[in-house]
């Protein structure tokens, strides 16, 4: 698991500074296979968020996104076991997760199973996920705009793909 989490590290690092993700994924995997003192889960986190210019810290017991201003622009909550934008709309609850929402200026986030279920659950993520040919993607959405979007699984650096268009939640 951590050397999948380094691979992700690495490839987004490498995305951001214009190098090859590839390379940067197995590169990054390739150090975390031969390294005998692994990242834990809050190192990694940080490293993620540092190649978008923000910062993980714990704040009263709980671990917070900050960007560069130091305001708050993420929390994570047990409640939901995942991570909440500041509007307190959840961005999902991976690294890949977070990866999207940062990359697309925390708009994306993760599309809700309660979402998925009022639009017809599994039956309607298949006919949606057909328009793309990406069977293995997961949805993600804007909830103001209610655009839905295809990502490919295992293919976090590739570009969403605009797929539907639901009501909008704010």
């Amino acid at each position: 698991m951590w050397q999948w989490a380094s691979a992700l590290i690495g490839a987004t690092v490498a995305e951001l500074t214009g190098s090859d993700a590839q390379t940067g994924a197995s590169t990054a995997a390739s150090g975390t296979k031969n390294n005998s003192e692994l990242l834990g889960p809050i190192e990694a986190f940080n490293l993620f968020a540092k190649a978008f210019g923000y910062v993980i810290v714990i704040e009263s017991g709980v671990q917070v996104i900050k960007n560069s201003a130091g305001e708050v622009i993420a929390t994570y909550s047990s409640d939901v076991d995942g991570w909440l934008d500041s509007a307190g709309t959840a961005i999902g609850d991976s690294i890949g997760d977070l990866y999207i929402w940062a990359k697309n200026g925390g708009n994306l986030k993760r599309l809700p199973d309660s979402v998925i279920d009022e639009l017809g659950g599994e039956e309607w993520t298949q006919e949606v996920k057909k328009q793309t040919g990406g069977s293995k993607s997961d949805l993600f959405w804007d909830p103001k705009t209610g655009e839905v979007y295809s990502v490919p699984k295992g293919k976090r650096g590739a570009p969403p793909q605009h797929v539907a268009d639901v009501d909008p939640r704010q």
